[in-house]
């Protein structure tokens, strides 16, 4: 299992990285490179550069949270002894594919930084992604029903639809305010950039700060872990 996961996670880790390289072309040449007429197009204005700034931060955190997430994941369910053996009812293939399809939508998220189009009610190709990003978590948990891997998916696909809810009332509630996507979709980020901060700390320092909020906010027969 060791060194199939080594390759597994080198697949990610490919995918992971061909994706950070497409942000950082797209959005990264005008931001970095604001002076040079072969990297910035005469139409990128200053709102486009500072929208494509707090893009490529949010998609940074978020493609680092993930990552560094699925190696817990497979570390616990699959790797570790002392864990591994509480999650008899498991499928490294299925949690494997899964995985990769939701890099893999990290990748067509990736080439959309630099996309300024608007959907209907304001919503950009970015937003749009960076929704699927967090919603895919409910097909990986129903996909995994059947599965004790269950259980350790469902406080993180809990707080994954949280974030996306109060990101989409944050952004629509700016919106009617200010009259302006740009400045809705930007509001928007303060929501998941928090939540994506509160995992960095989790994830680096193996303390449960989300588990912990939960437990303070939520009865414990209405906790999404119980």
């Amino acid at each position: 299992m060791q060194r199939l996961h080594a390759h597994a996670f080198w697949v990610y880790g490919v995918i992971v990285g061909l994706a950070i390289r497409e942000a950082l072309v797209r959005a990264g040449s005008h931001i970095f490179l604001p002076g040079s007429p072969t990297f910035l197009p005469s139409d990128v204005l200053s709102w486009k550069l500072h929208l494509e700034a707090f893009r490529l931060i949010i998609f940074l955190m978020t493609i680092t949270c993930f990552y560094f997430g699925s190696g817990v994941f497979f570390d616990k369910v699959y790797l570790n002894e002392k864990t591994a053996s509480r999650f008899e009812k498991k499928s490294y293939g299925l949690d494997f594919v899964l995985g990769m399809v939701h890099y893999l939508v990290f990748f067509a998220w990736s080439l959309t930084l630099a996309d300024h189009s608007r959907f209907r009610w304001g919503l950009s190709p970015f937003l749009l992604f960076m929704s699927a990003i967090f919603l895919y978590d409910v097909v990986w948990f129903v996909a995994s029903i059947r599965f004790d891997t269950m259980q350790e998916l469902k406080l993180w696909t809990f707080f994954c639809v949280v974030v996306f809810f109060l990101a989409g009332v944050v952004f629509f509630f700016g919106r009617a305010l200010s009259g302006n996507d740009v400045i809705a979709e930007e509001i928007s980020f303060i929501v998941v950039g928090l939540y994506l901060l509160g995992d960095l700390v989790e994830l680096f320092t193996d303390r449960p700060f989300f588990s912990e909020l939960v437990r303070m906010v939520l009865p414990r027969d209405q906790q999404p872990g119980g």
